[in-house]
Formats: C-alpha cells, structure tokens, sequence
C-alpha cells in the first residue's frame, strides 16, 4: 500500500480550507462559520498535526492546482536527467528544449515549475515545526516523530534548491506580517548549514523501527535522515564525516541490496528492503498522484518519444562483461537499445520494433517505464512508479567514494563498492588499486548503477566536471554550455519582480 499517496487524497481538503483561512485577513463577519477550518480550529490534537505534516510531503508528490507540476514525479527529472549528459531531449515545445540545450533565461516556465513546490514544501514544514510542540494530547515519541518528518522535508527541500539554484533565501519561521515576505538571498554556507541542522535533528528525531512498516511507505525514517545528512556532508567534501555518517547506516543491517536489480525499475516491488527513500505515485487513486516517468522519454511508438539515450551511455554499459562473459544485466534494465536480448513492452524485441539492430540505432530508458505491466506507456501521464529518492546501493558507492576520497582505497571502500558488483555478477576491484583510479571506477559504476535515477547532473557538478563533459565532442554535441550562465538555474522571472531583494544569478 502506498500509504503516503492515499492517505494525502484524505486530508488535501481540510488543509486547503485552512490555508485559504489563513490567507483571509478582516472578515467583515465577526460570527463564526462552525464548519471553516481556522488556524485557530486547527492544531486540536494528534490527527490534525498528522494532516498537516502529510501535507509537507504532498507539496513534492501531489500534482494539482498550484503544485500540479510536483517535483518528484514530474518535472524534476528535467532538471537531473533530460538536462545532463544521459539523455538528448527532442521535444516538441520551446521551453522543454530550451531547458535541455541551454538556452533557457527567468521566464522559462519551467523554472518555475521547478522552484515552487520546494518553497510550498518549506512553508508547510515550518508552520509544522514551530506548531507541532504545542499541539495537546501527542506522545512525546509520537511528536518527535512528526517533528522529525518536517525537519526531513525542510532539510531535503533547501539540499536540492541549493543544488539547482545558486542563492535562494533562507526562511526558517511562517511569516508574521507583510514585513516578512521578501526574504533577501543569502549566502550558500547559510543555507548548507541549515541542511545539516534539520538532517541532523531529523536523525535524531526520526525513529528506524517503522523503516519496513508497510503501513508507513513514503514516510521519512532515521535511515532517509541519515542517508541525506552523509550526502549532504559529501557534497561538502566533509569526506571523513560523509563516511562516518554511511557506515552508520550500512552498519544498522536494516537495508540490504535486493536479488533482482530490475526491482528498482519498476512498480512490482516497491518500498523494498533496498528502498531508503521512495517518492510515492499511484495512478490507480488518480492521475494527481501520477508520475509522467512512464510516458517521457520511453521508446518511439510505445511512449512520448521526446529524445534518446546518449550513444556514450550505451557503449558504457558495453564495455565490461560479467564474470561469466555476459553483458552487465542492469544494461537491460535501464536502457532499451538495439541488441537481440533488449526489450520492450510485452516482451517485445528491439528488432521486432524497428526491423534493425544496428548499432547506431536509438536508445531510450527503460528503467521508470512500465515495460513489465503494460503494452504500452501512450494513454496520458499516468504512472504508478515510484521514483527512488535514495537507495542503498547508491549509499555503499557514496560510502565508498567518501572513505577513498578520506583515507584512500581501504579494504572497507572496496568491499561497499564489490557488494554493489556482486549482485550483478560483474568481477570485484583490483585490491591493489590506487586513490586516484579508484575514484574513477567508483564515478563509472554510478553511472552503471543509477543512471536515469536524478544523480547524474549533480554528480557532474559536484566532482567539477560539468564542463569538461559538456564541451567533450565525443560524449555529446549541440548542447551550448556556458559555465559561467549555466551550472545553476536562474531565480523565476516573476519572483524577481515581485521581491526586490532576491539576487539574481549570473549573467541572468
């Protein structure tokens, strides 16, 4: 059950009722309408505080009315995967092509769609923090945990705001009057600070038993808190704590790889044991909790064909063999691509396809597509896939790049990053390896291993190779990368105009 999803349709209603209460301001009616949900009503008891932080995860997965472009299931990935090195866009609107090309300014609506979810996220989740210890009648483990959920959400929204945008603004409190709604940019150390503080009190807040409680799915736990608080100190080079912070968690024996790498693929096996982090969808409720992951970027004539995998991708994944001498299985998982064994819907070859298997022939995800469940991904947006925030496979090789980068290729780097080979049959690291090269097979193997999965432009970012990528003719062509103008997005163009003290990124 995804009981995040079902349970936002319950209470999206009432928050609605209240938010709009809050946004009213001198009633000309002193009498009280019995059956309005108030500030004043709301905050009671245990439910109503439970309603509210469902609500902080609906602003990043409910796509309706003003969030209907949610970021998780929707346009999120244009950021992180349409936008890097994976994936070629060829879509048949201005503003998607030119957020892929680069040539994108403010006003590009997709700025927007990206920008504001995270802002309604971090409102929400500070009413919830500076409400929640007042509310009468809650356990105390039980606040904690409530607490813990929004501190997650605040923590997580400012990490990926911080990584797309290059100055935003830091609220931390509702705002009290018209005085305190046009918060100045502020440096980026402020910001990561405030990561680290919410993560931190997050982690502490957040308890590990309900991790695999069905009941519970969607729902941020000490493992998700702990997980992005080492990501976060990776980002920062704080390589010693990074690693301190995953092997915590690699230590707790509550996550573990799952047998058949496809399960992260698809929506047969969901909130596995694998599963850190799920952003839920559920396109059985209704098409608000949809994720477009199914239909954007899936093979021509099954799904919208808005682009390909990029060639460098796919001779990537061919490069090295299995121990048995076979391609690399998570090649067939994540990619559909001219080869006698790749498939598509309903089992389905590439040559049944498209009458070739030549080479040179399109690739296009698989991984995210409902290729397994469906004949096709063409009838609307609708997909049921969750999208995995966080997984632990992608923890062993942070686990692994942040003990090499503290304290070279130990034996304890090795073996996170074998145990992430091994479920693949793909041959363990030369145990004599250097630092430097084994940096480099560390940031190949994520490729391997997560590609299509929301890394990939940040990654390049943060190792400092964005450029480098970019202007390499023999990974991609056509792509106008500026360093300079594009390694952020720009603040929208209407929030510049309506808050004078926003600093506009560089050259925008």
């Amino acid at each position: 059950m995804k009981f995040i999803v079902s349970y936002i349709r319950q209470v999206i209603i009432s928050i609605v009722l209240l938010l709009a209460s809050c946004e009213s301001s001198d009633n000309f009616l002193t009498e009280i309408n019995p059956n309005t949900v108030t500030p004043e009503s709301f905050w009671q008891n245990e439910s109503d505080a439970e309603k509210w932080v469902i609500s902080c995860y609906s602003a990043l997965i409910y796509a309706k009315g003003p969030s209907w472009q949610a970021s998780f299931p929707r346009f999120f990935a244009w950021a992180t995967v349409n936008r890097s090195d994976e994936y070629r866009t060829d879509f048949p609107f201005d503003w998607a092509m030119a957020n892929a090309e680069f040539t994108l300014d403010a006003t590009n609506p997709l700025v927007g769609f990206l920008w504001d979810p995270f802002w309604m996220a971090i409102y929400r989740s500070n009413v919830a923090i500076q409400k929640i210890p007042e509310v009468p009648g809650i356990s105390d483990e039980k606040r904690k945990e409530l607490m813990g959920e929004a501190q997650f959400i605040r923590g997580v929204s400012y990490f990926y705001l911080i990584n797309l945008w290059y100055k935003v603004p830091l609220i931390t409190t509702p705002p009290i009057d018209d005085s305190e709604f046009y918060p100045p940019t502020v440096e980026r150390d402020l910001v990561w600070q405030q990561i680290i503080e919410d993560l931190t009190d997050a982690k502490a807040n957040l308890s590990a038993v309900r991790t695999r409680d069905a009941s519970q799915h969607g729902r941020a736990t000490w493992g998700a808190a702990v997980g992005h608080l080492g990501k976060a100190y990776l980002y920062l080079e704080d390589w010693s704590t990074a690693a301190s912070g995953f092997k915590e968690l690699i230590d707790s024996d509550i996550y573990d790889l799952v047998a058949d790498y496809n399960d992260n693929c698809n929506d047969l096996n969901e909130n596995n044991i694998e599963s850190i982090f799920e952003a839920q969808s559920d396109d059985r409720i209704s098409p608000d909790f949809s994720s477009w992951r199914g239909r954007d970027g899936g093979p021509k004539d099954f799904a919208s064909n808005d682009g390909f995998v990029e060639p460098w991708l796919v001779r990537t994944f061919l490069e090295e063999r299995t121990i048995g001498g076979e391609i690399d299985p998570r090649a067939f998982a994540t990619l559909i691509f001219p080869h006698p064994e790749s498939t598509l819907y309903g089992g389905l070859t590439y040559e049944e396809a498209y009458g070739t298997l030549d080479p040179g022939a399109p690739a296009y995800w698989r991984k995210y597509r409902n290729v397994d469940t469906r004949p096709n991904d063409t009838d609307g947006f609708q997909s049921g896939i969750n999208d995995r925030i966080m997984r632990f496979a992608d923890v062993l090789l942070m686990y692994a790049e942040a003990e090499n980068e503290a304290n070279g290729p130990t034996p304890a780097a090795q073996a996170a990053f074998n145990r992430v080979r091994d479920r693949v049959n793909m041959s363990n690291v030369d145990p004599t390896i250097s630092k430097d090269n084994f940096r480099e097979v560390i940031r190949r193997e994520r490729v391997l291993e997560l590609s299509a999965e929301d890394n990939r432009w940040m990654d390049l970012k943060r190792w400092g190779i964005l450029e480098e990528r970019f202007n390499d003719p023999e990974v991609l062509s056509g792509k106008l990368f500026d360093i300079n103008r594009h390694e952020y997005y720009p603040i929208p163009q209407s929030d510049i105009l309506t808050n004078p003290n926003l600093e506009q990124y560089a050259n925008y």
